[in-house]
């Protein structure tokens, strides 16, 4: 419990992620009883293991929702502003950039499609790092393309520039990238062909 002695909690000074609840734990000679124990004795480590890996789901749909709706308000700006005597939309390598932000999208949906099942059903944790090292890659990189193709117009409120800055968090929090591609090599390196997510 975050009131325990010993456990100090310091919210993250920033005005990103508002209500998130990012900070900094410390634990100073904290000392519990059992009845603070998670899913009984010796079962803590696979019942936290089982909350992480819904929770990487929920992040992998979160980024799947957030990229989506990204990349349609980018399309709807870029049809609309003016450039010369047409669009932006009209011009190849604009609408050639857009376009491989939405296939790692679509790439991250289809993969999170693909996984959702053995992470709610079977709470398989190498398929939930899998999915949110995916997540994080591919919002870091939809969110980049989509603030840069939207020029000054990204920097305003809520605009992309604002949530790619939001969106490092994917990258961070339950396990940073790294740690999730560790744990991906990991069991990958344990199974067959056969057996990989």
């Amino acid at each position: 419990p975050a009131d325990a002695p010993g456990v100090h909690v310091e919210p993250a000074e920033t005005e990103l992620f508002d209500g998130s609840g990012t900070g900094h734990l410390t634990f100073d000679d904290v000392r519990l009883t059992r009845g603070h124990v998670v899913g009984g004795t010796g079962r803590g480590l696979s019942t936290f293991a089982a909350h992480i890996a819904t929770e990487r789901l929920a992040g992998a749909l979160w980024a799947v929702a957030l990229c989506e709706r990204v990349l349609r308000d980018t399309a709807r700006y870029l049809g609309r502003r003016r450039h010369g005597d047409g669009v932006l939309w009209e011009r190849e390598g604009i609408r050639q950039r857009w376009a491989g932000a939405l296939l790692r999208s679509r790439q991250h949906r289809a993969l999170t499609e693909s996984l959702t099942e053995a992470v709610a059903a079977r709470r398989d944790t190498s398929a939930a790092a899998l999915l949110k090292a995916s997540a994080a890659e591919t919002v870091e990189h939809v969110l980049d393309v989509c603030a840069h193709l939207q020029g000054a117009h990204g920097f305003r409120t809520g605009g992309p520039q604002h949530l790619r800055a939001q969106g490092a968090l994917f990258g961070i929090g339950g396990g940073t990238t790294e740690v999730v591609l560790s744990i991906v090599a990991e069991t990958a390196s344990q199974s067959g062909p056969e057996d990989l997510p």
